[in-house]
C-alpha cells in the first residue's frame, strides 16, 4: 500500500460490540468520536509538514488542500 493509498484510506469501522461478542471495541458513539477525532488530528498535522515531506509522501499541494478542506466526519 503506497502512502498516498494509506492517507486516504478510511479508518477502520469499530462498531457496537453484541451480547456474547468481544467488549474490545468501544460502543459505536465512542468509536465514531475516535474516528472524527482522529482523522481531525491526522489532517491537522498533514497542514503543518513541509512541502518537501508532502512531496516525499507522493503528494501534491492540491492533495493536501483537498484532505485538510474536508470535514472530520468525512473519510
Amino acid at each position: 500500500m503506497s502512502a498516498r493509498s494509506s492517507l486516504f484510506a478510511p479508518l477502520p469501522r469499530l462498531g457496537f460490540a453484541p451480547r456474547g461478542r468481544s467488549r474490545d471495541v468501544a460502543p459505536w458513539p465512542i468509536s465514531v468520536f475516535l474516528a472524527w477525532d482522529a482523522r481531525h488530528r491526522m489532517r491537522r498535522h498533514l497542514e503543518t509538514l513541509p512541502d518537501s515531506a508532502i512531496t516525499d509522501l507522493g503528494l501534491t499541494s492540491d492533495d493536501r488542500r483537498r484532505e485538510c478542506a474536508k470535514p472530520m466526519w468525512q473519510a
